[in-house]
């Protein structure tokens, strides 16, 4: 049986984007196969850090392919400008890609700690919903070609249909823990990319005037990080002179702790770079966070999301 059968009923293969109930994650995580075509179809004001540890004035203006995976195919091509381009090493050199890690929206397998409160329909169905809002607001942004980074890997139907809809890329996530995939994804992004931005789902907040001040920040900052207001932070962005750095940003790290944050901010400063902190936002993982929704998503009342 192919990896993609797993998420397969007993009828035809559908895309269909509702969340079923029958859609179960194995343990095995096969590679789900990367594909590189792309198309990609504004505040806070950054605090810089110099080399030299003080702040500057803020900025102006404010995988390996798989021969079974079908979406491992063709070349890459970008919407820039308004215009639809064929891809050229100047292009990828003035473009920030956007990577955009994500969990599969699966019951008892996404946002287990907003169970209690929706449910595991629910709180798959919100998972759901906040990656299509990424990707929506990642896409309008512009500011380059949009992958999805998908765990457990690249087979779900949604990221299925991203891809088929949008021309996005989608790989499976590598590595041991969060630290370790992001390393990888940096690692694979900044080879061919000078710029490269990276951030999950869990923030609603994030749209595309973000994105864009974020790409605006990196050209003049080897790094733009937006913090979490729980500690640790909602997007990370690296220039190609961080690559000797990825090690110690992502290993050695708490993950999942209030001083994530913090522990990224000591890297940053002993890398001798010059990096950029944009205002903080929240994420959504607890039940007291789901207040701060958009309200027309209708989860001010969690049962919204459980039927």
């Amino acid at each position: 049986m192919l990896e993609r059968d797993r998420y397969r009923g007993s009828g035809d293969i559908s895309f269909a984007l509702p969340v079923s109930g029958a859609w179960r994650v194995s343990g095995d995580s096969v590679n789900g196969g990367c594909c590189h075509q792309q198309r990609a179809e504004k505040e806070g004001t950054p605090t810089l850090h110099s080399a030299e540890g003080g702040d500057l004035q803020p900025t102006l203006g404010g995988e390996r392919g798989d021969k079974n995976d079908p979406t491992d195919v063709g070349s890459p091509f970008w919407l820039l400008g308004g215009s639809l381009t064929t891809a050229t090493s100047q292009n990828v050199s003035m473009s920030s890609p956007l990577l955009i890690f994500a969990k599969a929206p699966v019951p008892g397998y996404a946002k287990t700690r907003l169970i209690p409160a929706l449910g595991e329909q629910g709180a798959a169905t919100l998972q759901q919903r906040m990656i299509n809002h990424v990707v929506e607001e990642a896409r309008l942004s512009g500011v380059g070609p949009v992958t999805l980074y998908c765990a457990p890997d690249s087979y779900h139907p949604l990221f299925q249909q991203l891809q088929q809809d949008h021309g996005l890329g989608i790989c499976r996530q590598q590595g041991a823990d969060i630290g370790e995939r992001m390393l990888h994804g940096f690692e694979q992004t900044l080879k061919e990319s000078e710029m490269a931005i990276l951030v999950g789902t869990d923030c609603p907040q994030l749209d595309a005037k973000q994105f864009q001040a974020v790409h605006a920040a990196l050209q003049g900052s080897e790094a733009v990080v937006i913090p979490a207001l729980d500690g640790g932070y909602v997007l990370i962005a690296l220039r190609r002179a961080f690559l000797d750095h990825l090690p110690t940003l992502f290993r050695g790290i708490e993950w999942g702790s209030d001083q994530v944050m913090e522990a990224t901010r000591m890297v940053l400063d002993r890398s001798g770079l010059e990096w950029a902190e944009l205002s903080p936002l929240s994420d959504i993982d607890i039940e007291e966070d789901l207040a701060l929704l958009p309200p027309q998503w209708g989860v001010s009342n969690p049962c919204g999301l459980c039927s």
